[in-house]
């Protein structure tokens, strides 16, 4: 999906990225959160597709510094001015990431939303960052 694309849905519906709002996605949500250490202080954090920044804001409560990646500058609109997080309006397959800098690479609900070809690409930049 493009670019315009994803602006358009973020402007019209914004409901329809919230992890959140269906069952599933809450039990996703609380499985992730489980799984990552309470104490995140000192860690880099990449969140690819961070949406609304449900992901992003719990590294930060957790003491990270996360550079929160998405193509929609609407979606990005969530965490301006948020302490210790850095928007980046930024896509898959190919980023401005730095090489091997980031202690944890998230990356939910993305990888379905692109091509095969951008698939495949996208699953050898998130190993390169």
């Amino acid at each position: 999906m493009s670019r315009a694309a994803f602006e358009t849905l973020w402007h019209t519906h914004p409901e329809r990225f919230d992890r959140k709002r269906t069952s599933l996605g809450r039990h996703l949500f609380s499985k992730l959160a489980a799984a990552l250490p309470q104490n995140l202080a000192s860690l880099s954090v990449a969140d690819l597709g961070c949406g609304k920044g449900e992901i992003s804001l719990l590294c930060q409560s957790r003491g990270a510094t996360i550079d929160a990646v998405d193509i929609a500058d609407n979606a990005l609109k969530h965490l301006e001015n948020q302490p210790a997080i850095n928007p980046l309006r930024q896509a898959l397959p190919h980023t401005t990431l730095r090489d091997q800098h980031y202690d944890i690479v998230c990356c939910i609900d993305l990888i379905a939303t692109l091509s095969k070809k951008d698939n495949r690409l996208s699953l050898s930049e998130i190993p390169r960052i």
